[in-house]
């Protein structure tokens, strides 16, 4: 009974490799964002409505570098949650020699602490996202502030509960 139920683990192969390819797919989503942003910058883009008509070319690539960005650092979750998922789930043991090779930071011993990378990325990335909303913001309002304090909240939680893990 124990061998079934240990076999199940491959079935986490199934979220690696679809989180693999999601985050090869949020890459190329980046890549396609900072090109436009080099045409927006050369002059090179068709006008997007997404903007206000009033801004240069540089502002224009500007937002499209902070999106592009965004993307990245998804990709880079994604990469890091399909990783942390094969140590923690499918790889058996893997010799000293295998370690080496991997930074200190992605070596998970347990699902709590891919969660606090995971978490400590996604509060970057809702930074990214503060930014994003700003430079698309016309005029300020009380509303904005969500984020930013989402992010303050989520970073206090996170040290409380890293402190209690050391």
């Amino acid at each position: 009974m124990f061998k079934l139920f240990f076999s199940l683990r491959y079935i986490s192969l199934v979220v690696v490799v679809f989180s693999f390819v999601g985050a090869v797919v949020m890459s190329l989503s980046g890549v396609m964002e900072t090109l436009d942003a080099v045409k927006s910058m050369a002059g090179m883009a068709e006008p997007d409505a997404a903007f206000p008509a009033g801004m240069s070319g540089g502002e224009v690539a500007m937002i499209r570098l902070i999106e592009a960005t965004d993307r990245f650092l998804f990709a880079l979750v994604l990469m890091i949650f399909s990783y942390g998922t094969y140590t923690l789930f499918i790889r058996r043991g893997g010799g000293p020699e295998e370690d080496e090779e991997v930074p200190g930071w992605m070596r998970f011993k347990s699902i709590g602490e891919l969660k606090v990378i995971l978490a400590q990325v996604i509060i970057v990335m809702l930074y990214v996202r503060f930014l994003h909303e700003m430079m698309h913001a016309a005029d300020l309002d009380w509303k904005q502030l969500v984020i930013p304090a989402a992010v303050v909240m989520l970073s206090l939680g996170l040290k409380l509960i890293h402190s209690d893990h050391k």
